[in-house]
């Protein structure tokens, strides 16, 4: 079945420039000249179906559950059994999947409302669906057989990353990872699978090839692999952060493992068939998790506010929400978080409906998508540092929720995909220069 997602296309801007192209056969980040995209008169929207609905109430109450436990996730690096797989009986791994195997239930808008109540719950939580659904959407590249392989099981859960850090030998049925150690591998502890990027090699022996190929290099031949955690080993001490810990983002290894050829694929085949996944990919993000977790910090504030009344110096007493400055920053702080989040929907739900009408939604709306992103992750920061601060000495002790908030939030703005400097991306596409986006979910 062809998949709706609409392959990548050239964009010109106005002065007629064109994309920056990659030699032939040699992968390369996605810099190029893209259109401006102008501000949009009419904004769009589809109403939540029953299904999707059903699954944000789901993770709206699980809240509870996971705040409980956050603080054991902190300890052991990871989701606890029991959360993990009543966030599978809601279906919130296997969403992302191909439609062939069980996937696209919901509506794509979902998946970030649904990222979103995980993370007011506790941000490692949401972020491990975060990074499984980037995992589980590639799967649509995969053979049908490789991709019912994957999906056996709604407790299906990636760990991992696209990017070429290992090297193979092309072996018969598929190929022999010689060697490989991936970073950056998000429900490492949880996980049932790996995905990994991996160069091809007709020497073993040689080294793991440069990606994007260094200047005179030959290209590269690149392939993404999905294999189970029983291959690999887990780097030990390799996530020892201020925050986001209960992921486990650290790093795993790969050493002689086998993956047939149904559970890979070339990641530049513009040839290659594509399973159905019905969802305008490119649109959405990280930003959903902090968004949940900097609502838990609200909440948090005004149960601390009505109960706490600070030691005044030279001053009036009171409650910590009577005092004129709190009131005015808390105002500020809510102001600030709903104008961004409104901003992150907007976009998600316009190229969600343009999307289901049959538009094509492309690089311009990519990048206006990882402008809301980026944004909408700084405000979080914010916001959250702004509640920390009018909470006084009652957010550096370990017991107080917001510690935790704080951290979480700290480490997640830390992303590629929400650092401030992708700013500069918009701003290049501004006066025609070349820019990178990030395309994937």
């Amino acid at each position: 079945m062809a998949t709706k997602i609409n392959p990548p296309e050239n964009f010109a801007n106005s002065t007629g420039a064109r994309p920056v192209q990659p030699p032939p056969g040699a992968g390369a980040f996605p810099v190029q000249v893209i259109e401006y995209p102008p501000f949009r008169d009419e904004i769009k929207r589809i109403a939540l179906d029953d299904n999707s609905r059903a699954a944000i109430d789901a993770c709206r109450a699980l809240v509870p559950e996971l705040r409980a436990q956050s603080r054991e996730m902190d300890k052991t690096q990871r989701l606890p059994e029991n959360i993990v797989q009543k966030m599978a009986d809601i279906g919130c791994y296997i969403a992302g999947a191909p439609e062939e195997v069980g996937g696209g239930g919901w509506h794509y808008a979902t998946y970030f409302r649904v990222m979103e109540e995980l993370g007011r719950g506790n941000a490692s939580a949401g972020w491990s669906v975060l990074v499984h659904l980037a995992a589980a959407t590639l799967a649509m590249n995969l053979p049908l057989s490789g991709a019912q392989k994957l999906f056996s099981s709604r407790r299906t859960v990636i760990a991992g990353t696209p990017g070429a850090m290992g090297k193979a030998v092309r072996v018969d049925g598929g190929f022999r990872i010689v060697d490989g150690e991936w970073a950056w591998a998000s429900n490492t502890l949880h996980a049932t699978h790996y995905i990994g990027g991996f160069a091809v090699v007709e020497d073993a022996a040689a080294p793991v090839p440069s990606f994007p190929p260094k200047p005179g290099e030959p290209p590269v031949e690149m392939f993404i692999g999905y294999f189970p955690v029983t291959d690999g080993a887990v780097v030990e001490g390799s996530w020892d952060t201020l925050g986001l810990r209960g992921t486990h983002s650290g790093r795993f290894r790969l050493d002689d493992a086998f993956i047939p050829h149904d559970m890979a694929f070339a990641r530049f085949d513009p040839d290659r068939v594509q399973l159905t996944a019905q969802a305008p990919h490119g649109i959405g993000g990280h930003a959903a998790v902090l968004l949940g977790a900097t609502r838990h910090a609200l909440e948090y504030f005004y149960a601390l506010g009505k109960a706490k009344a600070p030691v005044a110096v030279g001053m009036a007493g009171g409650s910590l929400i009577e005092r004129p400055v709190v009131q005015y920053k808390i105002a500020e702080v809510e102001a600030k978080l709903r104008a961004a989040r409104a901003l992150f929907y907007e976009v998600i739900d316009d190229c969600w409906a343009r999307f289901e009408e049959g538009e094509h939604i492309g690089k311009p709306d990519h990048l206006v998508s990882q402008l809301m992103n980026t944004y909408l992750a700084r405000t979080c920061v914010e916001c959250v540092q702004a509640i920390h601060e009018l909470c006084g000495t009652t957010g550096v002790f370990r017991e107080s929720p917001l510690e935790q908030i704080l951290r979480d939030v700290q480490t997640g703005q830390s992303h590629m995909a929400i650092q401030a400097k992708n700013y500069e991306s918009y701003g290049k596409a501004f006066v025609g220069l070349p820019a990178m986006i990030f395309d994937v979910f």
